[in-house]
This record gives structure tokens, C-alpha cells and sequence, in this order.
């Protein structure tokens, strides 16, 4: 049972991703398809490198 907890959160990981904002240094989590993230601190727009 936990073995199968355990992928389903290792998926969910890979799909989301912590990014760091530039601007104050507050850490988000996004989707992997977002591009352009406004931060939820300093709500500054920043582009987010693929990968």
C-alpha cells in the first residue's frame, strides 16, 4: 500500500516544481507548462526556464 502512496506522490512532484522568485526570493510551486509565473509575494511577472 505505501509503495503505491509513494509513486503517486513521486508523480505529483514531477509535476509540479518549486521555482525561486528573482525579484524577492520567494519560493512557489508551479506547473511544468508555465512559462510565465507571477509571484504570490511580490507579484512581480518573471519567465521560468523549461527543464
Amino acid at each position: 500500500m505505501s509503495v503505491i502512496f509513494q509513486a503517486v506522490i513521486n508523480v505529483f512532484k514531477k509535476l509540479t516544481k518549486v521555482t525561486k522568485c528573482p525579484f524577492c526570493g520567494y519560493e512557489q510551486k508551479i506547473k511544468n507548462k508555465d512559462q510565465e509565473v507571477i509571484c504570490v509575494n511580490c507579484k512581480q511577472k518573471f519567465k521560468v526556464k523549461k527543464g
